[in-house]
């Protein structure tokens, strides 16, 4: 079925209202587990003046800041957002949960030109992951996709998480690479008709 990405022909926001920044757009339910909020604080730790921002209908983040010692002034909780779409492109990543991954505002994500982080251990695929097979057997963008591996960001424990936060939160140039083939994969969606189902379905 298909939908319409809204941040598609939209430029990146400017970098100087990036840096520093990450967060979650997912419900917040997705994300309430120690693993990710312990993945949140060592992030915020490793990256001076660095502020998580999060959405949901409740906030859960002040459970975690006092079990684990996280300053509450690094962390912004959203609300509900009417548009969230559009406050996620002052992200310089965003970070899946442990469970499943941001689902249709990581198609935002990408087309915003913002990097999404995840972890290698979870039990299913997030959407990146996904979006990527799929097109990966895609008879006309297979080419486009052989080393994909390569640009997905995703960690298999804190070290890996840190180093990669640290790079996308002050590295300019390292975020808009990962950010411009983000850029590049989500724009080949809007091509896929039910042809192109019919026939990765078949394959």
């Amino acid at each position: 079925v298909g939908f319409d990405i809204k941040n598609l022909n939209t430029k990146p926001e400017n970098w100087e209202n990036r840096k520093l920044k990450f967060g979650a757009f997912c419900r917040e339910e997705l994300i309430d587990t120690e693993d990710y909020w312990f993945i949140v604080k060592k992030i915020l730790e490793k990256v001076e003046n660095s502020t998580f921002f999060y959405c949901g209908k409740k906030s859960i983040h002040i459970h975690w800041s006092d079990k684990l010692n996280i300053s509450r002034k690094r962390i912004v909780f959203l609300g509900w957002l009417k548009n969230p779409h559009l406050i996620l492109k002052e992200m310089s990543f965003l970070l899946d949960g442990f469970k499943l991954g941001h689902g249709y505002i990581a198609y935002e994500a990408m087309a915003a030109s913002v990097p999404i982080v995840f972890p290698s251990n979870r039990n299913s695929y997030g959407t990146i992951e996904t979006y990527t097979n799929k097109l990966s057997k895609h008879s006309v963008h297979k080419k486009f996709l052989e080393n994909s591996k390569n640009y997905l960001l995703n960690f298999k424990n804190s070290e890996e998480a840190l180093e990669i936060a640290f790079k996308l939160m002050t590295d300019e140039k390292i975020n808009s690479f990962y950010g411009k083939y983000n850029k590049k994969l989500i724009s080949l969606y809007p091509k896929d008709n039910f042809e192109d189902f019919c026939k990765i379905v078949l394959d």
